[in-house]
């Protein structure tokens, strides 16, 4: 009874107020942080020697078709400021600082920070066998498995060699597998069985990771997934209006921003339900995330240590394969961050912390385009706040003749890479890409760049303007002329 009244004063007055010293942001007031913010979103890339173009968040929401957005910046240790722009639904009530958004795959640091709980308390041990822990299910050993036991730090950092990347969800209505369904894959379960199938300890993204860590929680606690998390990290930190609950009532329903294609219609049936609530499951909003990373930022200097040691929030933030902790994403040119991003049916959102500095931000979504929104708009915090990263490519540019490129305007398709089309428009060349239109830029006399996107249009040759290379992000893809 004493600890419920604890938490439940904790979900009342939580301040976090934790002082760490920072780089000073731009002068003026919060409002005029917020317009600039607002007002200033930066493209991907930028053209060496030239003023960015800046855009506006309403126009940009527009463009990409994002009904609703939340915002939420930590400065100085403590929330700045929380900004909602826009509309739960087309035709609705606006985005508040109550509305929760299914943030996909930030499910996951939050679930890595229970596992890590439990871990503290000495129910769960970070090199055990996890076949020795789980008892309603187990996983399937194979030759990886007996060459190297799966611990639950391989899980924690995706490094179990596990496959199932992600999952897709189930629509209202559907018949709902049970967890042990999904670990199984079988019906009505729509994923893979879950299984080791790459040598353990080489990294690779893994929701079903996930999914088996969910399991073992359940098994050596005997509670639920939801009451756990809920008891064990979101409400000692105060994220008091965030769940883990999948079967939301009417009412719950109404609070939540509606999930949206990248079109802005509606998902069709709304929000999907997620058995594997440690992958994807949670519930929150941008004020509670932010709740998250003070927890992280305040834990690592004894100042809020609700949940976990300033020992074990160090161990939770140490690199164990590239940049893959026990449950989050670190970075950082000159100062060390901490990130996730995640993505559902209708909902992109991500958040950021650096360690020390006492700054980050939480940016929610509940469009299919919002990733891109969500990038433009870190950009501009990082900028407002002279953040040391997430700042805009630098590329350079040549002058060429428009005679000189209206011969590789066309259709072009590849193996790996969707149908793009390059087209001249007023005295310059755009691209069409996955619904999008963006300037082109010639950076030499036969490849280009967009600036919205990090996007490379590589042909082979200034006398080959039939074949090339299309690059976006990570992917790197051959592409042909087509009629």
């Amino acid at each position: 009874m004493r600890w419920q009244s604890a938490a439940f004063l904790t979900c009342l007055v939580l301040k976090l107020s934790i002082w760490i010293p920072a780089t000073e942001a731009s002068g003026g007031t919060v409002e005029e942080h917020i317009r600039r913010v607002a007002d200033g979103l930066l493209p991907t890339v930028v053209v060496e020697g030239q003023a960015p173009v800046t855009m506006s968040i309403f126009g940009e929401m527009n463009t990409l078709h994002v009904p609703g957005v939340s915002i939420t910046v930590i400065h100085d240790g403590k929330i700045e400021w929380t900004k909602n722009y826009g509309v739960k639904r087309l035709g609705g009530d606006p985005i508040t600082t109550q509305t929760l958004f299914q943030v996909g795959s930030i499910s996951k640091p939050v679930a890595a920070m229970g596992a890590l709980r439990l871990v503290q308390e000495g129910r769960l041990h970070l090199d055990q066998n996890v076949n020795d822990v789980l008892t309603s299910w187990k996983l399937p050993e194979n030759s990886f498995t007996a060459k190297t036991p799966i611990t639950l730090r391989h899980l924690l950092s995706h490094t179990a060699g596990i496959n199932v990347h992600g999952f897709d969800g189930y629509e209202p209505g559907d018949v709902i597998p049970t967890l042990a369904q999904v670990l199984d894959g079988k019906k009505p379960a729509t994923s893979y069985p879950i299984v080791v199938n790459q040598p353990v300890g080489e990294a690779r993204y893994s929701g079903g990771g996930y999914t088996v860590m969910q399991q073992m929680m359940i098994d050596v606690t005997g509670t639920s997934f939801a009451a756990l998390l809920k008891k064990e990290v979101l409400e000692p930190i105060g994220m008091c209006r965030s769940t883990f609950e999948q079967q939301l009532d009417s009412k719950q329903l109404a609070g939540v921003a509606w999930p949206h294609d990248s079109a802005g219609n509606a998902v069709k049936n709304g929000p999907r339900i997620f058995p594997a609530m440690a992958a994807a499951g949670l519930w929150a909003s941008s004020i509670d995330l932010a709740k998250y990373i003070l927890e992280l930022q305040g834990s690592l200097q004894e100042r809020a240590n609700h949940v976990l040691s300033k020992e074990m929030t160090g161990l939770m933030l140490t690199p164990v394969k590239d940049n893959r902790s026990l449950g989050l994403k670190i970075g950082g040119s000159s100062e060390k961050y901490f990130s996730f991003g995640g993505a559902n049916a209708g909902y992109r959102g991500f958040l950021v912390g650096y360690e020390f500095r006492g700054d980050g931000a939480v940016i929610l979504t509940n469009g299919d385009r919002g990733d891109q929104l969500g990038d433009e708009i870190l950009r501009s915090i990082a900028a407002e706040y002279r953040w040391p990263d997430f700042h805009p490519i630098v590329r350079s540019m040549i002058a060429l003749a428009l005679t000189n490129e209206l011969p590789f305007v066309g259709t072009f398709a590849g193996k790996d890479c969707e149908i793009f089309e390059i087209r001249k428009e007023g005295d310059h060349l755009v691209v069409i890409a996955d619904g999008l239109t963006d300037a082109l830029v010639a950076s030499s006399t036969y490849t280009f760049f967009a600036t919205r996107q990090n996007l490379e249009i590589n042909f082979f040759s200034e006398n080959d303007q039939d074949h090339g290379t299309f690059v976006i992000g990570d992917l790197h893809a051959n592409f042909h002329r087509v009629k």
